[in-house]
């Protein structure tokens, strides 16, 4: 070997010497819950020094792949896999459960937890899990609303109608009516009824009748009248308190009443006099000529006439 040989090859000696003794620097990729971080780090180095080289910190349960006391020797990636604690309610039944990594669907499968068909929750099977996450499931009922001129199909949760009304951004006026009433618990096919209630004053003219008097006159015969004053009607205003349902007045009380015209009472004359009738005739002839006399003619009164004949 020459000279220049030997030269090269104590240089690529020492080269290899120089790497091993100092490590080499290379990129590690570290993927923690679907976030990638890369870092320039010197190998070879554990997994646990190179995560503190990142500033990635670890909770007890956590893990790692590779483990935290294995080597890397090259380029690579380190995968952290959390420990997430999770609460789940079904129908405000709690449980705490845990799992490293994993979706809702995981979670849900690891516990035995099926959601029916009639069930509602809060997040996706899809979502990721994450630290501390609340997993609410709650069972979801067909529920009929009439209210404000519709009629609504909707899905409720479980609990009183005062709940679902809550729920739907339903609210109820002070005087509103509701059937069943907001202490009822929400069952399937329930129908709710609300209908709006508003009060409103409102003042009327109102027409006040004029009165007829009668007044008996024995100087007319009975069955006969006249008329001495003309009635005239009189005018109020009356202020009612008017109590509508659905736009529709359903009662109506009088608050106040103010005579503003008086009425004028007719006055009637009632004749009672009897009519009288003749009670009898009798012929009185002349005593010359008997064709021609006169009647005596008795009335019903006790008057008496004379007529010639």
């Amino acid at each position: 070997m020459t000279p220049g040989r030997k030269l090269t090859m104590a240089a690529v000696l020492l080269g290899m010497l120089v790497m091993t003794g100092c490590g080499k620097k290379v990129e590690v990729t570290i993927t923690d819950e679907e976030v990638d971080t890369t870092i320039e780090t010197k190998v070879p180095n554990t997994v646990k020094k190179i995560l503190e080289e990142a500033e990635i910190v670890l909770n007890e349960e956590d893990e790692t792949e590779p483990a935290l006391d294995e080597k890397l020797e090259d380029a690579g990636r380190i995968i952290i896999h959390r420990m997430h604690h999770v609460s789940i309610s079904v129908d405000g039944k709690k449980t705490e459960a845990k799992m490293l990594d994993g979706t809702v669907a995981d979670i849900l499968k690891q516990e035995n937890i099926t959601l029916e068909k009639n069930m509602i929750m809060n997040v996706k099977n899809e979502d990721r899990l994450t630290e501390g996450m609340e997993i609410v499931i709650e069972s979801s009922y067909g529920v009929t609303v009439v209210h404000d001129g519709k009629e609504e199909s909707l899905g409720a949760r479980k609990g009183t109608v005062a709940d679902f009304l809550k729920a739907a951004n339903i609210t109820l006026g002070a005087d509103d009516m509701i059937d069943p009433a907001v202490d009822t618990e929400i069952t399937e096919g329930l129908k709710i009824v609300i209908q709006r209630v508003v009060y409103e004053e409102v003042t009327e003219t109102v027409v006040i009748p004029f009165n007829t008097v009668r007044q008996n006159d024995s100087t007319m015969n009975a069955g006969t009248t006249s008329t001495v004053v003309n009635g005239v009607n009189g005018e109020k205003n009356v202020t009612y308190r008017i109590k509508k349902v659905d736009g529709v007045e359903a009662e109506r009380e009088v608050l106040k009443e103010e005579v503003v015209k008086n009425a004028v009472d007719a006055v009637v004359k009632v004749g009672t006099k009897q009519a009288r009738y003749v009670v009898s005739r009798i012929a009185y002839p002349n005593c010359d000529d008997g064709s021609h006399g006169y009647y005596e003619i008795h009335y019903s009164d006790g008057t008496v006439e004379y007529e010639e004949y």
